[in-house]
């Protein structure tokens, strides 16, 4: 559950007790297979920080029906809250409202820790920095926070989190054209722009977008044709910092590490690394690779869905529910 959207991965996991016959029980994930990823939902909001826990109960009941699963065979789930409504009263709510989904479950509020690892391990970024004894620094950007963190032999040696998502991406777009040409738009349209035409390539391009909204001096409607290259100043100071925050943690992270950081380079996940040109500004001020991983917006819901052997360790506030099945 992010700020802006949602998604839900069902998979099979194979559970391996590694304690010996006279020793406590130590059950590890032995092995992990993906069976359905939903699509992406718009995340319900009852307002800017409260989820709508009936909603989201509902979009869960759907795909539910969807893949045609019952309930009553799903016996262990987790529910990861990221970004802005990462928070506690939100968990509890939907715990409540999704108690007969799962067997037993965890509800868990994730901080810039948990899901930069969900991420890391979503994209195969923690797999690939364990199987080749490297490091490798994952940034995810989703709707309202942007995650930086440094992974190492599938463990968090720095990381860093800030207010600067894909939503400040929209607002940017949304200030632009109002104090440019006095056109109102609302966040769906902004998002869209962004899509569409949205850039921080050194070279915008030619591209160019129709914009429909709401002129603010007559109070009609208005379109306007809009370029790559003047939209470009206004989203490039937003990823600028985001770029500066990548390298404040690189800056603290050790230096034999980072030397494996400049060969293995960066991995780019959620939403917000799909804006043009972001890779390329990475590269050019911090001199290391960086590509968007595949499925970049579906990582943290793919990460979600391998979290059980290592959530306990990366969140402090972490609900049980128990179904006494």
């Amino acid at each position: 559950l992010g700020t802006t959207t949602t998604q839900l991965v069902f998979s099979r996991l194979t559970v391996r007790n590694e304690g010996s016959a006279f020793s406590v029980p130590n059950y590890t994930v032995a092995a992990r297979e993906v069976l359905r990823r939903s699509a992406v939902h718009f995340t319900p909001l009852r307002s800017e920080r409260e989820l709508d826990a009936e909603a989201i109960a509902r979009i869960v009941d759907a795909e539910y029906a969807a893949a045609g699963i019952d309930r009553r065979a799903v016996q262990t789930g987790a529910v990861i809250i990221t970004g802005e409504t990462a928070r506690r009263e939100n968990a509890r709510a939907v715990l409540e409202a999704l108690s007969g989904y799962a067997g037993d479950f965890v509800v868990a509020t994730a901080g810039p820790a948990l899901e930069s690892a969900l991420a890391g391990r979503g994209a195969g970024a923690a797999d690939y920095s364990q199987a080749h004894a490297c490091t490798v620094v994952n940034l995810d950007i989703g709707g309202g926070t942007a995650d930086i963190a440094v992974l190492s032999l599938n463990g968090i040696v720095q990381k860093e989190s800030i207010k600067l998502g894909g939503d400040k991406f929209d607002q940017a777009v949304v200030r632009y054209l109002r104090e440019r040409y006095g056109l109102l738009i609302g966040e769906k349209m902004a998002e869209l722009v962004k899509r569409e035409i949205g850039t921080v390539a050194r070279e915008p391009g030619t591209d160019s977008f129709e914009v429909k909204g709401r002129n603010l001096t007559t109070g009609l409607p208005e379109k306007r044709r809009i370029s790559a290259a003047e939209l470009r100043p206004c989203l490039l100071e937003i990823a600028q910092q985001i770029v500066g925050t990548m390298q404040s943690v690189l800056e603290r992270t050790p230096p034999e590490l980072v030397g494996d950081i400049f060969t293995s380079g960066a991995v780019m996940t959620g939403g917000g690394s799909l804006l043009r040109g972001l890779d390329e500004l990475i590269e050019e001020k911090l001199h290391i690779k960086a590509q968007v991983a595949e499925s970049a917006e579906e990582c943290v819901a793919i990460g979600t869905g391998c979290c059980f052997d290592f959530i306990d360790e990366l969140s402090e506030d972490v609900i049980r529910y128990g179904s006494n099945r």
